[in-house]
């Protein structure tokens, strides 16, 4: 296990970075600059993981922290009986670690963090976007046509990936 800290100041906020890496698997760490009303973008491969900060200053006041997963509460570190997901993780600093990330957990996460009054909350959202390889399918899936000379066709080639593949088309001549 690998254990990496860092401090960077951004103007007038402390930015920090925590980070732990098990041997072998990649992790992405989002930085947090402070809570922004603009998401924070996290483009990340399919199958890596990613550590999502959800940073709040310590006031010697219990903070309580809930994350949201395309509107589905994932973690509350108030509520020991809520089962988060196999691939999900709160750390005790309100991080969230999302593993073996899949095409289908592109969205938006968002992090709150309460205090009791006078206090209340902040919120911040992460972007995450997984990267894929391109595929494609031809329409039909023999990828073979047959058509009369002179006759017009249509041919389609389905393509998918992140980001979005461009699709070229070329003759091949005998």
């Amino acid at each position: 296990m690998i254990l990496s800290q860092g401090e960077e100041a951004y103007g007038n906020n402390l930015t920090s970075l925590k980070l732990t890496i098990h041997s072998g698997q990649r992790v992405h760490a989002a930085m947090n600059q402070g809570f922004t009303n603009h998401p924070t973008v996290v483009k990340v491969f399919r199958n890596d993981s990613v550590l999502l900060p959800c940073d709040v200053q310590d006031l010697g006041v219990q903070t309580r922290v809930k994350w949201w997963g395309k509107g589905i509460l994932l973690a509350d570190s108030d509520d020991p009986r809520l089962v988060t997901p196999e691939r999900i993780h709160l750390w005790y600093n309100g991080s969230l670690l999302i593993s073996n990330l899949q095409p289908e957990d592109t969205g938006e996460y968002v992090c709150q963090a309460s205090r009791p009054t006078p206090w209340g909350y902040v919120t911040h959202v992460h972007d995450i976007q997984v990267m894929y390889p391109p595929s494609i399918r031809p329409v039909p899936e023999s990828g073979e046509l047959e058509v009369n000379l002179k006759e017009e066709v249509d041919m389609e080639c389905l393509a998918n990936g992140v980001p979005a593949p461009v699709v070229s088309w070329w003759t091949k001549v005998p």
